[in-house]
């Protein structure tokens, strides 16, 4: 049975990674006694891909509440229509690391299979554990009429045409 021991710090995944090719008593996995300078490319790749899930799901909300929608119903609106966009792009993620199963090196496969693992296991907390601490938080703001919904509304374009018009000569819109 494998062991993974709860690991806190600064460095917690890279820890947590290792543990995982260290101790892995799976068949069909092989694992090769990966050093952790290996395993850090898994560990960034694994935390940059779970970010960006999170930050496409936590605009999309911020989206649906400047629409006026409750916190609830905007948590669901953006899993719906964000998740499935995550769906795909995790399925063909997973995929292409699978790929690595077809590499002669042992340590790539081993690579291939914990980073299919990994970018699953960032998907399920992305539209498990983000909506959830959304909706924590955010029910407790808006109990306390706290909840910034006007300035959440068209944020990015407003700004975008900001500095389009400051970076074009005569972009001020003066001008005929």
């Amino acid at each position: 049975m494998p062991r993974i021991g709860i690991i806190t710090g600064l460095k917690s995944e890279e820890a947590t990674f290792a543990a995982l090719m260290a101790n892995s008593d799976a068949p069909h996995v092989r694992l090769s006694g990966a050093r952790p300078a290996r395993a850090q490319a898994g560990v960034d790749t694994l935390i940059g891909l779970g970010v960006d899930y999170a930050i496409h799901v936590t605009a999309r909300y911020r989206e649906e509440l400047a629409d006026g929608a409750p916190v609830t119903g905007a948590t669901d609106g953006a899993i719906g229509s964000v998740g499935v966009a995550l769906v795909l792009a995790t399925m063909t993620t997973a995929l292409g690391f699978l790929t690595n199963l077809t590499n002669p090196v042992p340590a790539i496969q081993d690579f291939g299979v914990l980073a299919a693992v990994g970018i699953v296991a960032a998907f399920l907390l992305t539209l498990t554990v983000v909506p959830a601490a959304r909706i924590l938080l955010d029910r407790r703001a808006a109990r306390g009429d706290r909840l910034p919904r006007r300035s959440l509304a068209g944020s990015s374009e407003g700004r975008l045409s900001l500095l389009a018009a400051a970076c074009i000569p005569g972009g001020d819109g003066d001008d005929p």
